[in-house]
């Protein structure tokens, strides 16, 4: 598994060019932080949904979409991977919480 559990800081994901942490309280986002290594889009479209998901449910968290990512940041088809790649980590972050 990619997900570690790390007491007092949450989930941790880890992948190559990415490290999420999450920190779910009364099944609420209440902290995330990234570190990641990418293209300017990639760097933007990780800091958009650090920012988005603190205070939301997981629920409403694990619904966004990389279309709707697309869509809020004005992504260029280009770029839609970028999109993919956050969806795609989120859902693995939070696939327990």
């Amino acid at each position: 598994r990619d997900v570690e559990r790390s007491r007092g800081l949450g989930d941790v994901y880890k992948r190559q060019d990415v490290v999420c942490m999450v920190a779910v309280v009364d099944g609420k986002v209440a902290k995330m932080r990234y570190k990641v290594r990418g293209c300017p889009y990639t760097i933007a479209t990780f800091s958009f949904i650090a920012e988005w998901c603190e205070g939301r449910t997981v629920a409403e968290v694990q619904a966004l979409t990389r279309a709707s990512l697309i869509q809020t940041l004005s992504l260029p088809s280009t770029k839609a991977h970028c999109a993919a790649f956050a969806e795609d980590t989120l859902k693995q972050l939070l696939e327990n919480a």
